[in-house]
């Protein structure tokens, strides 16, 4: 009796020293993913990663694709939709997903991005879309808002459309306090291919 209950423990012992792991599983319209997460202990608290990402087609359970995400962490209390998003983030009318990266100081967000690509039917890391900070996606109106804060000072909006495939920042409203702790607001837009201020 004393053997199995040592073996337990001992089994116990190296997994929180080292590395735990636990699967995730995520249904979408025409796929499930199947995320690994990576557990470490630390001093401090529970620390989580996504470690590798399999993609399959729920019909027979064919493996579609293997995903090694690269550097990414987060509280392990997370919910797997907060950390694991899947949605049509091209407006092009296919599931696309994006993986949290990190945890920062302040509210943004910052996203590890794929998107599908029908030539190949595979996910392709998409670096335009990873420097937006805490996205939100419209289908409808087929716009990309990204809310930000710079300091203690400032905060702002970003608006983001897609021209063919290339996304463009075509407005971003700024609203802070300057160094005479006076409000100010700014509207900048795009024009001739420049994000410009616009004049009060």
């Amino acid at each position: 009796m004393r053997l199995p209950i040592l073996l337990f423990l001992f089994e116990a012992i190296i997994c929180c020293q080292a590395l735990c792991q636990s699967t995730v599983i995520v249904n979408a319209k025409d796929l499930r993913f199947v995320l690994r997460v990576d557990t470490v202990e630390s001093d401090y608290s529970d620390i989580c990663s996504v470690g590798e990402i399999k993609i399959y087609k729920p019909k027979g359970n064919a493996l579609v694709q293997i995903i090694q995400p690269g550097d990414n962490e987060h509280g392990c209390g997370f919910s797997k939709n907060g950390i694991f998003v899947v949605e049509d983030m091209n407006f092009d009318g296919h599931d696309d997903f994006r993986l949290f990266e990190f945890l920062p100081a302040g509210p943004n967000i910052p996203y590890l991005y794929w998107l599908y690509d029908s030539k190949t039917s595979l996910f392709k890391s998409d670096t335009a879309l990873a420097q937006i900070t805490s996205p939100e996606f419209d289908k409808d109106r087929k716009l990309i808002t990204s809310s930000w804060r710079n300091g203690c000072c400032e905060h702002g909006v970003d608006y983001y459309r897609y021209n063919k495939s290339e996304l463009i920042l075509y407005e971003r409203r700024v609203a802070g306090h300057d160094e005479n702790d006076e409000e100010y607001s700014e509207l900048w837009t795009l024009e001739n291919g420049v994000l410009t201020k616009k004049k009060n």
